[in-house]
């Protein structure tokens, strides 16, 4: 098939001519072919001579995949990897919890932590570092909570409850920023991937930077008001 390109006829004076009512004067001329590819060059064969054109063929066509430009050291570099390619550098790389609606950020530092996490797992340090990578560097890991008494150690303005102490097993997290109940969700998921299989996380306290009542959150169930 045919194909035409438009073209602007010109005057002497190199400029487009148009007609007595001011139009362009425009054809249509047929459009010149494509130049051909330069063919390949070829590779010389290590095939027999008994090989048929179709193994030829297979052999030049498969020679040149060295060719093909592949940023392999980019690829596995979580600071380099394309935003897109993330996922798959975190299966490869052996993350244990990925949410797609992270932060890029996050998510390249959560691949960042990754072989760290897997090297301390089931230790403090381990638990920290998963913490951090998902966002909060500030969190505070708490062991043996002990219960509170009546001896003015504490002031009695809600921040802390006197309950029965902590077993030896359990742990708390206190959060400096306030999360919603989804966040927290993902948050126990990575604790419970990295924390020692005998340790139980008790509560995720965020009291100290709780959601308040102003108005700027809807009251549907998405967010708590300081523990999860």
């Amino acid at each position: 098939m045919t194909e035409y390109i438009p073209y602007v006829y010109m005057t002497p004076e190199g400029e487009p001519a148009v007609d007595e009512d001011g139009n362009l004067l425009i054809t249509l001329q047929e459009a010149p072919p494509e130049p051909e590819p330069e063919p390949l060059p070829e590779v010389p064969s290590l095939l027999p001579a008994n090989a048929t054109p179709a193994e030829r063929a297979l052999e030049q066509a498969t020679s040149r995949v060295g060719a093909v430009p592949t940023p392999l050291r980019a690829l596995w570099n979580p600071d380099e990897c394309p935003a897109q390619l993330l996922p798959w550098l975190a299966w490869a790389l052996g993350v244990d919890d990925w949410e797609p609606g992270w932060p890029e950020e996050v998510q390249r530092s959560v691949i960042r932590a990754s072989i760290d996490v897997h090297r301390h797992k089931g230790t403090v340090a381990a638990i920290r570092t998963a913490i951090r990578a998902a966002g909060y560097p500030d969190a505070e890991i708490i062991e043996g909570w002990a219960a509170n008494l009546y001896d003015g150690a504490i002031h009695y303005d809600g921040s802390e409850l006197h309950a029965s102490a902590d077993e030896w097993a359990e742990y708390r997290v206190r959060l400096l920023q306030p999360v919603t109940v989804a966040k927290a969700s993902a948050l126990r998921r990575i604790l419970a991937r990295v924390a020692p299989l005998r340790c139980h996380l008790k509560v995720l306290d965020y009291q100290v930077a709780s959601f308040v009542y102003d108005g700027e959150h809807l009251y549907d169930g998405s967010i708590t008001h300081g523990v999860v």
